[in-house]
């Protein structure tokens, strides 16, 4: 199961950085703070990802609503893009999507 998702953020990280990219595309960056900024965006994603000992047995979830990131990153894997996701729970936020594959990247 875990293989999967894994091809899947890796294909979605494609997704993270044009979303940074077009987001601050106005800006143009000195190498070395384009890569400050760009870490600084995923560390503000991250954030979105809450664990609570209370909320779904402390698996990760998003913004503490009870949206497990492993249930996300399934969808995601078994082809639904970003759009759909978020068709599907309207409480969700593009970045709750983004934070999601970017939490995957990071453990």
């Amino acid at each position: 199961m875990w293989r999967r998702a894994w091809l899947i953020v890796f294909c979605c990280l494609g997704d993270v950085a044009r979303h940074f990219q077009f987001a601050h595309r106005e800006r143009v960056y000195h190498p070395k703070k384009s890569y400050l900024a760009e870490k600084l965006y995923i560390m503000e994603l991250l954030q979105r990802i809450t664990i609570d000992p209370q909320i779904s047995h402390g698996k990760p979830v998003i913004r503490g609503m009870r949206y497990p990131v492993e249930s996300i990153l399934e969808y995601l894997a078994g082809g639904d893009t970003i759009e759909d996701i978020l068709v599907e729970f309207e409480d969700l936020e593009r970045e709750d999507v983004l934070a999601c594959l970017a939490y995957a990247a990071k453990s």
